[in-house]
């Protein structure tokens, strides 16, 4: 639409003229764009040049980022893909929290094993191509998911369904307690509600909510 405004009245040039010269307009930016340059559309007028000068270098930049975003994802998603047991990890080598339930499982396993001080360190890593897979507890990566996501849209990352080992959380009381069936229901009717809901949504994010 610019090129257009500041060509159309030059007489001698390639975009003069209504809707015609619109369409080359739109036609030689889809071109310079691409990068694909066929020379059938030109400027003539220095600021039509001059706008073309830094469309060249914004087309170069936008289809880079179409292409490392578009190989990106596809990387990801043949990584998701191909894994749908824990075995399957044997392709890559692992990230794992030191000292943590998760190195340990893959440490039984024979997988190969990176040790971290922090899943945030071993995220970073995978973020840089370092690392193919992090392997640790499903709550822990849904918060990091949803909290790095928030700060950093690069750092977004797949969280695979893949249970390895169940752990249960329970709360504790001394024996005999009158209260125990009371407790055990206020729990039960407070998972189904749709505050658990809610809550699940604002610390781990709408996408894999924990059962």
């Amino acid at each position: 639409m610019i090129l257009w405004i500041i060509e159309r009245h030059h007489g001698h040039g390639h975009f003069h003229g209504g809707l015609r010269g619109f369409g080359s307009a739109l036609w030689f930016s889809a071109v310079t764009m691409t990068t694909v340059g066929y020379g059938d559309k030109t400027p003539v007028t220095f600021p039509g040049r001059l706008l073309t000068f830094f469309w060249m270098l914004s087309g170069v930049l936008l289809v880079s980022i179409f292409t490392a975003t578009a190989t990106s994802r596809m990387a990801a998603a043949r990584i998701s893909t191909s894994i749908s047991h824990i075995h399957d990890l044997n392709k890559f080598v692992c990230g794992a929290l030191k000292g943590s339930e998760s190195e340990q499982i893959l440490h039984e396993l024979g997988l190969r094993t990176l040790p971290f001080e922090s899943l945030e360190e071993a995220l970073a890593q995978m973020s840089n191509d370092r690392l193919k897979a992090v392997v640790a507890d499903k709550n822990s990566l849904l918060y990091l998911r949803k909290t790095l996501a928030a700060t950093d849209p690069s750092l977004d990352f797949d969280v695979l369904d893949i249970a390895v080992r169940q752990t249960f959380i329970a709360i504790p009381h001394r024996e005999n307690l009158p209260e125990s069936q009371q407790i055990n229901h206020a729990l039960v009717a407070f998972i189904n509600s749709n505050e658990w809901v809610m809550l699940q949504n604002e610390w781990l994010g709408s996408r894999g909510l924990i059962p």
